[in-house]
């Protein structure tokens, strides 16, 4: 079920042809998917939320945000558009899309404690080889203590950087690098956030999968798009 993308949730069903509650590792959703058609037809076997056949209504999204600690603030958009909702940890509203917020990414605020979301600040690839991974990030040019001083005594080193004009500069063009990833590209999450020493798992790719000058290429190209944002 793992080599396939998906976790499971319960004990295993006991035949091959019994659905098999798991979750998607790509989008976070609960499914029913079966082991025996996961074998024989694996490219029409797929998650049926990533493949965007599954129906979703505004109360189930709505349900599902708030599950993971975010309440709505305004109608819901569709899977792929900004959402405002307001983080029930630290209170304060901001826009996610609801397929990031299943993949996984909780509110900026949290996650990326310490970033000055005015000040200048970076977007990253850095590498790991002896985990064979890769990922994709952001961080501010001015922190009290810089990201790679964290993550390089782990074996991670630094690839490429592009400075930004400021953190949700940075932090927009991050998460679209991210979407052309996990959505056109399909490629998905590589790490556990345990082998990570910081937050940050959801960011992560397989070295095998695309290598960092395919996934740098793809930030300079989207910085390129977004000519107010790179200094």
């Amino acid at each position: 079920m793992l080599q396939r993308g998906f976790r499971p949730l319960v004990a295993w069903p006991g035949q091959v042809h019994r659905p098999w509650e798991s979750a998607c590792m790509e989008c976070g959703e609960t499914v029913q998917p079966i082991l025996a058609n996961l074998r024989q037809r694996p490219e029409q076997s797929g998650c049926p939320h990533c493949s965007n056949v599954a129906p979703i209504t505004p109360g189930l999204a709505e349900g599902r945000m708030k599950d993971r600690g975010a309440t709505p603030l305004e109608p819901f958009p569709g899977r792929h558009e900004p959402w405002l909702m307001r983080c029930e940890k630290c209170g304060r509203p901001s826009r996610r899309r609801y397929k990031a917020v299943m993949r996984g990414h909780g509110c900026r605020f949290c996650d990326k404690q310490g970033m000055d979301w005015a000040g200048p600040a970076e977007v990253y690839v850095m590498t790991n080889t002896e985990l064979a991974a890769g990922k994709v990030g952001i961080a501010s040019l001015r922190p009290k203590r810089s990201r790679m001083s964290v993550m390089r005594p782990h074996g991670w080193e630094l690839f490429r950087s592009l400075p930004c004009a400021s953190g949700m500069d940075a932090y927009d063009i991050e998460q679209q690098v991210l979407d052309i990833l996990r959505d056109r590209l399909e490629i998905p999450q590589y790490l556990r956030q345990s082998e990570l020493p910081q937050n940050g798992a959801t960011e992560t790719f397989a070295l095998a999968d695309i290598s960092p000058l395919e996934v740098w290429g793809l930030v300079r190209r989207t910085a390129a798009a977004h000519p107010s944002a790179a200094v």
